[in-house]
């Protein structure tokens, strides 16, 4: 929705450069597999849960306007995880998780 506006948009992962995966290879069987499923895509692990966080961190970063395009989203979302940047911000956001009550 931009100016009263909706666009809609098609696209493939294939279209901005990513593999496309069965979904049972990104199933987590608990929330420490899932966590470390993020470790391990934030530390710089290739591979379809990479390819996901990309896609779904592209396509936040469009809707907001800080990407032109889902292709450049991916290009800054992997930017963002191979300069240990999205490691970062998950860490001081897990820091700051424990001083709230």
């Amino acid at each position: 929705l931009k100016d009263g506006s909706v666009t809609e948009y098609a696209f493939t992962p294939n279209s901005v450069g990513l593999q496309t995966a069965d979904a049972g290879t990104l199933a987590a069987t608990s929330a420490d597999d899932s966590a470390a499923t993020v470790r391990s895509v934030l530390g710089g692990t290739s591979g379809p849960a990479r390819d996901v966080v990309l896609l779904n961190a592209a396509a936040a970063l469009a809707v907001g306007g800080a990407a032109e395009s889902l292709s450049d989203g991916v290009v800054q979302a992997s930017e963002s995880i191979d300069s240990g940047a999205a490691s970062r911000v998950l860490a001081g956001l897990a820091e700051l998780s424990q001083t709230l009550e």
